[in-house]
């Protein structure tokens, strides 16, 4: 007989595990019958409803039986303790299922041959799952095993009612795997490094284990270091003996662990994480706005070979957009600018016959909330007066469509009517309209200097007449 003392414990316990789901897994109880008392002599079971993700394993299933594409869950073998809350939760006696063709434990029995089924007596239960999909059939490595789950027979629904016979579902959660760009920035430029990283999960189950991204020919590939679990310790880096890494002529890097097994028993790994680095180009210059990134892994097991497309991801190249013109509007040919890149290069454009300057990729400098490219001009047009110092030109957002649905935020100098961004240049004939502090300083000393000139030239010849 459940005492009240187990009961509320166990009731405790139970409605825990169901609202945090203890860990990876999801456990819920199913509305079955429920009776208004609780009756210490009335039979109880456990019915375990075997749920897996969908064929996507980084999707979370919808609620169904496990009958997907992957497989049944046929023969996940589960084993159900009775523990005894009065006493350290000390086993009072342990039961084994294992699910059918269904995909269901509806029977429990006293050992793993499975063959005379016995009953449940009322309790605190522990529910773990013995033999993952994995292990049970060698076809599925990327499910982590359930979690294990506490639960009490009757369940106390905690509204004065009891359900005698319980419906569990515990379920398997895919491995992940995603990939993500590590320094995000608003727009980037040719020069600017761009680090991916790449997150994936790894059993000892897998083998040929192989990540390929295959780079858009505006990134040149740097280097790569790879982790296992978290890459924010330095004693996880692994070796370069654990995994080869190459990139070819078309721009296709390849990562190779050399042994999957051996790196999870050594280190008891259950993720392994890339990294990449790389730096736009000057292909970027004659591209689009815009970089997308994904990549694939691929492994084998005993039994089948599998391969998993990560997520896409992109970045966003920095657009100038200018017009050189003179003091009345016109366009002015001939004026050449430099930028300055992150890597130390610069990069030189000339305006021609309209004037006007549209480079994709332009060397900019981002923070967290604006852009803007800083440029010298360094020959200005013919019969032109050469602008001095840096001009800075910044960048405003601007929502873009791709398709029919995707959408992202781009950054150029065109203004609301969609006109470039104007620099003007004066003759030296001409005075400058407005001036920047300096022209102001050196036309006001030269006015107190002619001012000082004539009084003392009015006082020399007061002098003189005297």
């Amino acid at each position: 007989m459940i005492s009240k003392r187990t009961k509320k414990a166990a009731s405790i316990l139970m409605a825990l595990a169901l609202l945090f789901g203890f860990g990876v897994s999801t456990l819920w109880a199913a509305p079955g019958d429920e009776f208004p008392d609780f009756n210490p002599d009335r039979a109880v079971n456990l019915v375990v409803e075997k749920l897996l993700t969908s064929a996507q394993p980084q999707n979370p299933g919808d609620g169904k039986p496990w009958t997907n594409s992957l497989g049944k869950g046929v023969d996940v073998e589960f084993t159900l303790q009775r523990l005894d809350p009065d006493n350290n939760n000390a086993v009072l006696g342990t039961y084994y299922g294992k699910t059918g063709t269904n995909g269901q434990i509806t029977a429990w029995y006293p050992d793993t041959n499975y063959v005379t089924a016995v009953s449940l007596p009322q309790g605190f239960y522990l529910l773990q799952e013995t033999n993952s999909p994995y292990s049970a059939s060698g076809a599925n490595p990327w499910y982590e095993k359930a979690a294990d789950t506490y639960l009490s027979l009757p369940y106390d629904t905690g509204n004065n009612t009891f359900i005698y016979e319980l419906i569990v579902y515990p379920k398997n959660v895919g491995g992940e795997y995603s990939k993500a760009v590590v320094n995000q920035a608003l727009a980037y430029g040719v020069g600017d490094t761009v680090t991916w990283k790449i997150e994936t999960f790894i059993n000892s189950g897998m083998t040929d284990y192989l990540i390929t991204d295959e780079l858009d020919d505006r990134l040149t590939y740097n280097s790569v270091t790879v982790y296992y679990d978290d890459e924010t310790v330095a004693a996880n880096q692994l070796p370069a003996a654990a995994y080869t890494a190459a990139c070819d002529t078309n721009n296709v890097l390849t990562v190779a662990l050399t042994d999957a097994a051996s790196l999870v028993d050594d280190t008891g790994a259950t993720k392994i994480i890339t990294i990449i680095n790389t730096t736009i180009n000057d292909d970027a210059f004659s591209g689009n706005d815009i970089i997308f990134n994904d990549a694939t892994l691929s492994f084998d097991t005993d039994t089948d070979s599998y391969s998993f497309d990560t997520n896409e991801v992109f970045i966003v190249l920095a657009t100038l957009n200018l017009i050189k013109v003179d003091t009345a509007g016109n366009p002015l040919a001939g004026a050449t600018f430099s930028v300055s890149a992150a890597d130390g290069t610069n990069h030189q454009f000339t305006t021609g016959a309209d004037g006007v300057l549209n480079i994709v990729g332009i060397p900019c400098v981002a923070d967290a909330t604006s852009v803007k490219v800083v440029l010298q001009e360094t020959v200005a047009p013919s019969g032109y007066v050469k602008i001095n110092g840096d001009i800075d030109v910044p960048l405003s957002p601007i929502t873009k469509t791709i398709g029919t649905n995707f959408q992202y935020v781009s950054y150029n100098s065109l203004n609301s009517n969609g006109d470039p961004y104007p620099i003007q240049n004066r003759t030296p004939s001409e005075l400058p309209k407005t001036g920047g502090i300096g022209t102001i300083i050196f036309t006001a000393i030269g006015l107190i200097l002619i001012a000082g000139a004539a009084v003392l030239l009015i006082r020399t010849r007061k002098t003189a007449t005297k």
